[in-house]
């Protein structure tokens, strides 16, 4: 980094003595010091000089520490200071943590015992439950931000886009609509963008229960936006046999859509699991003898200085760090096996916001990447820039295209990207797969995105887009066979731009409101894969049509209440064997 810290000037007050850095990067420095007033270590955050002098940093420092200063209680990390040292530089101190996540635990073990499972997560309600009482909806909960210590004690992390629904709402952090959290484990109300309750922690916790019984989070799609409308109205798959009924019906209760129907409280779903102490433990259709119980796991503290600096540095309240936009989350969420890891990817580089990945690909290792970090690729040739999830609106890549730098694949999904970051993005001319999903991009933008002569492959899912934008895309992008436009405001008039001479690999034409006579024109076109989800006016007689188009070998219906069970299964009757009918799928219910 540009700025070193010496560790002298760090002695905040004198009260701290710095013992070593745990990790530096583009937003600050990390390290281990002896609070000489509490004796003890501590961890201690510190922001570099020219960040902690920017007005907006220093204002969500504030918002977020004035969260923390709410909870205090032995689940949850505790902050023990924070501030502003003599040298200007703001910084926080918190509990230096020894022991390994559930993520790790989970990892290590596949499956959680029953006893090991129930002492954890009545710890986790019982911290959730604290800070729900303070008016504080975690909204990131997952098994990276929840850690385990030697004494078996856990503690919850990260409440870094922490919501305080107590406090006025002219303060808060994030747009309107913004996808906040991981999507492995984000509510359905947190995919749709919309507002969340304290009923969001209890789905996402069901979740994690999911996964500590399962071994895999329910619900996984190859990409960010596939994982969230699962979330938003797939159905849990069924859990294994040897899953007790009891605690079965309590995972599925967390995991309702509707967040009336999951457990009203965290102490409720505590009680719940108490509950199942006092049961047999025992698998549906079995006795309680049926099976020998398994010795539970002891948790051994884990002394890697690695794995101690990742610790630090998801410790709660990212100092003065941009909000998560998804989110989830999942790390920036893509399709790369194995997938949990593609999408719900942490790591002990928080700082370093963007790094490379493979020979020619560079990504953005943390959310809170800004536009003007971008300049760190000054000097770099990537084929590839992932930049999901980040806070970044696209006038970073401004001075970089001036200087005709280029590359094929850009990845700008759940950023703040816009029309004047995609006139930017106008000027990568050999730029041939681009991903907008969920962003602020209007017709206006996607005018601007049509003068890309290569681009094959476009994701614009979820964006406040129209007829206007989509048709002028698919106007000036002769060689696009890739165009995925879920739940935008197009309609079916844009079919009448989609090429006869271009094989489409996938079309995703998902909550557009479709009519028989809209697809019908499908059956003219050359499509590998085709999306029709939660396209409500359209019957098995169009849908017959559409199946015959040429080269068709997926077409993926859920949602379409105009398709009867009966009609559906005379449907797989008449198509062709060669084409799979499938009710799973991108679904959506437009809020347009």
């Amino acid at each position: 980094m540009a700025e070193i810290f010496d560790p002298l000037t760090l002695a905040l007050d004198d009260r701290f003595a710095i013992e070593e850095t745990l990790g530096t990067g583009g937003m600050g420095a990390v390290f281990l010091a002896e609070d000489r007033v509490l004796k003890r270590r501590v961890a201690i955050k510190v922001m570099k000089p020219s960040v902690s002098q920017e007005e907006q940093q220093i204002l969500r420092f504030q918002s977020e520490a004035r969260i923390l200063s709410k909870l205090n209680h032995r689940n949850i990390l505790q902050v023990l200071d924070f501030g502003i040292n003599k040298n200007n530089l703001l910084y926080l101190v918190t509990d230096y943590l020894q022991g390994e996540s559930l993520e790790a635990l989970i990892g290590d073990e596949g499956i959680l015992e029953r006893a090991e499972l129930i002492d954890i997560f009545t710890q986790i309600c019982e911290g959730m439950q604290h800070a729900h009482d303070n008016g504080i909806v975690h909204r990131d909960l997952k098994p990276a931000n929840i850690m385990i210590e030697a004494d078996r004690t856990v503690k919850i992390l990260d409440f870094g886009i922490a919501r305080d629904n107590t406090a006025d709402d002219t303060g808060h952090r994030t747009r309107t609509g913004a996808a906040l959290g991981s999507p492995l484990y984000m509510s359905p109300e947190q995919a749709g963008g919309e507002r969340v309750t304290t009923a969001s922690d209890v789905y996402s916790l069901g979740c994690i229960l999911y996964q500590a019984v399962t071994g895999r989070p329910p619900f996984l799609g190859t990409t960010a936006v596939e994982t969230m409308t699962m979330q938003r109205s797939a159905t849990p798959p069924p859990l294994p046999q040897d899953i007790e009924t009891e605690l079965e019906t309590l995972i599925l209760s967390c995991l309702e859509k509707a967040p009336e129907r999951r457990p009203a409280s965290m102490n409720d779903l505590k009680e719940q699991l108490l509950l199942l102490i006092e049961q047999p433990n025992t698998e549906k259709g079995e006795t309680s003898q049926s099976r020998p119980a398994r010795p539970v796991r002891q948790i051994k503290p884990v002394h890697s200085r690695a794995v101690l600096a990742m610790t630090v540095i998801l410790i709660p309240l990212l100092i003065a760090l941009s909000f998560y936009l998804y989110r989830s989350n999942e790390k920036t969420p893509v399709a790369n096996p194995p997938p949990e890891a593609a999408i719900e990817k942490e790591t002990a580089q928080a700082f370093k916001l963007i790094e490379k990945r493979g020979k020619s690909t560079w990504e953005v290792q943390s959310n809170y990447a800004k536009d003007e970090d971008l300049a760190a690729l000054a000097d770099k040739k990537p084929a590839c820039l992932n930049l999901a999830s980040a806070s970044i609106n696209g006038s970073g890549l401004k001075p970089l295209v001036d200087r005709g730098w280029s590359f094929t694949n850009l990845g700008m999904e759940y950023t703040y990207l816009n029309d004047e970051g995609a006139l930017n993005i106008s000027k990568i001319k050999d730029l041939r797969k681009l991903d907008v999903t969920s962003t602020a991009i209007t017709d206006r933008g996607m005018e601007y995105i049509a003068g890309l002569k290569e681009l094959r492959v476009l994701e614009a899912s979820l964006c406040d887009i129209t007829d206007r934008g989509v048709i002028a895309v698919l106007d000036g992008c002769p060689h696009l066979d890739k165009l995925k436009i879920t739940g935008t405001r197009a309609t079916g008039a844009v079919i009448d731009h989609l090429r006869k001479d271009i094989y489409y690999q996938h079309l995703s034409l998902v909550g557009l409101h479709l009519k028989d006579s809209d697809i019908e024109k499908l059956a003219a076109l050359r499509i590998k894969k085709l999306d029709l989800g939660s396209n409500h006016d359209i019957t098995a007689r169009g849908v017959e049509k559409a199946a015959r188009a040429q080269n068709l070998e997926h077409l993926t219906v859920p949602d379409c209440t105009g398709i009867s069970e009966d009609a559906l299964k005379d449907l797989e009757q008449k198509c062709p064997d060669t084409v799979r009918i499938d009710t799973r799928g991108p679904r959506i219910t437009p809020e347009h």
